[in-house]
């Protein structure tokens, strides 16, 4: 199966007004109508080439809540371990790449390869067959290799905090205006509400980044987002434990909400199952909410001081997109 085209963003700014435009396909996950369960959650890690674990994880806990599906404890820290695992990798990645381009630096590739490598490690090191499965996958936990590969995860972290320092650094000079976003409805993503029309990237919008003078609290908060990452993984090694799958529900009627948490912020799936058959599916990514018409990148961008190529550089790297995107200044009209 071929990989899906991708969306692509370009964010104008400078102009009386600033604002993004999007091509690509807009729900990818239509295919997906009228498929079995168990085929409909094969192709979830193939319509997403970014991120393809979260998305698995997040359509599989939109499907178990669903069907009535709870998870063992032990799966659920492994699988948990799993999304953790590609989440740091992806926030190597982004410093490696997108914020030394920023700073014209060359990338620490070898930190890339390493944490790629032992994110896959991890996998391995936790389930004897494909963990993507509907209430959990037989367990054989390899404790050696488990704890290795976090330790090879650390490690590529570290190698890239020096350029998250030096992007907070940079960030102190680009000067921003108040920018008032809307935060994430915590209490309809409690209740499994899966007709939430939008939703922002909460870890980027809380707090003092919501009333920030730079951009730096929002970079700010993008490494301390990867170091909570690796945190939480340590602390999930130190208490896995093997559990059996959960048993299959015999009613596969219903409409389930599924959440995880990746390097670039939320990402949520809802899925509507009827006998056993997906109704409909669809899936929302931080940077679906960040570059939405009304998202982060338009209001910070119309909130910049000074428009430059140096400022629109570090707000695309500040929301750091998980699709290609492209930055057009323009003449402020009168």
């Amino acid at each position: 199966m071929s990989t899906p085209p991708i969306r692509r963003y370009v964010l104008h700014v400078g102009g009386a007004q600033a604002q993004v435009l999007r091509s690509g396909p807009a729900d990818v996950l239509t295919v997906a109508a009228g498929k079995s369960l168990h085929d409909g959650l094969a192709l979830a890690g193939l319509l997403f080439p970014i991120c393809p674990r979260a998305h698995q994880i997040a359509a599989l806990r939109a499907a178990e809540q669903a069907s009535g599906v709870v998870l063992p404890r032990g799966q659920a820290a492994a699988r948990e371990m799993v999304l953790l695992s590609e989440g740091i990798f992806s926030a190597v990645w982004r410093a490696a790449l997108s914020w030394a381009n920023v700073l014209n630096m060359p990338p620490p590739a070898a930190a890339v390869q390493d944490a790629r490598q032992a994110s896959q490690a991890l996998e391995g090191a936790l389930f004897q067959s494909s963990w993507a499965r509907i209430g959990g996958a037989s367990m054989a936990i390899d404790r050696e290799v488990a704890g290795s590969a976090v330790t090879s995860l650390t490690r590529a972290f570290d190698a890239v905090l020096g350029l998250g320092d030096r992007i907070c650094t940079k960030a102190q000079d680009v000067r921003i205006k108040s920018v008032t976003t809307s935060a994430l409805n915590a209490k309809a993503e409690a209740s499994g509400n899966t007709a939430i029309a939008a939703e922002e990237t909460p870890r980027l919008l809380m707090g003092p980044a919501q009333q920030a003078a730079t951009l730096e609290p929002w970079l700010s908060a993008q490494r301390q987002h990867g170091a909570n990452m690796l945190a939480q993984l340590r602390q999930l090694t130190a208490e896995l434990r093997e559990d059996t799958p959960a048993g299959m529900s015999t009613s596969l009627n219903g409409s389930g909400f599924g959440i995880a948490m990746t390097a670039r912020g939320r990402l949520r799936h809802a899925i509507t199952l009827q006998d056993g058959v997906i109704a409909r599916w669809s899936a929302k990514a931080p940077t679906d909410w960040n570059f939405s018409p009304n998202g982060a990148a338009c209001c910070i961008a119309a909130a910049l001081h000074d428009v430059s190529d140096t400022s629109a550089s570090m707000l695309v790297a500040a929301l750091d997109p998980c699709a290609p995107c492209d930055v057009v200044l323009e003449t402020a009209h009168a």
